[in-house]
């Protein structure tokens, strides 16, 4: 599989929406602080009911750039978008070759529980990031570089050159880890904007459906 291109929005699709509104600060100053609130609770009102409304028009432009042609398949709209948009959905081909696993088995290298992958992916670094959690809470251990110095000599994390100083070794464990973290925590917010994409899509139905009726 091809690595996707990035990707390029035009027209409609490229502008963000605007909605004008009149806020309560706006107005003259002899408004009370009550009915203040309350226009500014009916201007959210306006601008919640304006924008899903603007939404609902390009999301039918959504469809076109996927050329999806069931423009009520919002799960094939939605998967689109996480492929885009979310690190968890990206393809990634691993490179392998036939190796002898277990009792002389000849199967794949990725098929091999403590094989040893030449790069560090995202999910090595997930992995990376849990086994430290692991062993603080088994080894009683506070700090993770006590804990990365465990699994720097232990059969999955040793060292990939043997002749390489532990040391270092654990030092670079520990920059590993610290883009582990990077990524856990991009992930999670990558996964927010994805609840707020479903949630946005529950809306519009929602809505449409009451219209419907």
């Amino acid at each position: 599989m091809t690595k996707p291109k990035s990707v390029k929005f035009r027209g409609e699709l490229k502008k963000p929406i605007e909605v004008g509104v009149l806020r309560a600060n706006e107005w003259p100053a002899e408004l009370s602080q009550n009915e203040k609130q309350i226009w500014d609770e009916s201007a959210d009102a306006f601008v919640e009911e304006k924008y899903l409304n603007e939404c609902r028009k390009k999301f039918v432009l959504l469809f076109d750039h996927y050329r999806i042609e069931d423009k009520t398949n919002f799960e094939l709209l939605a998967l689109h978008l996480a492929i885009d948009f979310v690190d968890g959905f990206k393809f990634i081909e691993i490179p392998t070759k036939l190796q002898h696993g277990d009792y002389g088995a000849v199967v794949p290298s990725y098929e091999i529980p403590n094989g040893r992958p030449k790069e560090w992916t995202e999910e090595r670094l997930i992995e990376l990031y849990d086994d430290v959690q692991t062993t603080k809470i088994k080894e009683n251990e506070k700090k993770d570089r006590d804990a990365l110095s465990r699994l720097a000599i232990s059969k999955k994390w040793s060292r990939p050159n043997t002749s390489r100083n532990l040391k270092s070794w654990v030092e670079t464990l520990e920059k590993r880890l610290q883009d582990a973290k990077t990524v856990i925590k991009r992930r999670a917010v990558s996964t927010l904007k994805a609840s707020d994409l479903i949630d946005l899509v529950q809306k519009i139905q929602a809505k449409s459906q009451a219209s419907d009726e």
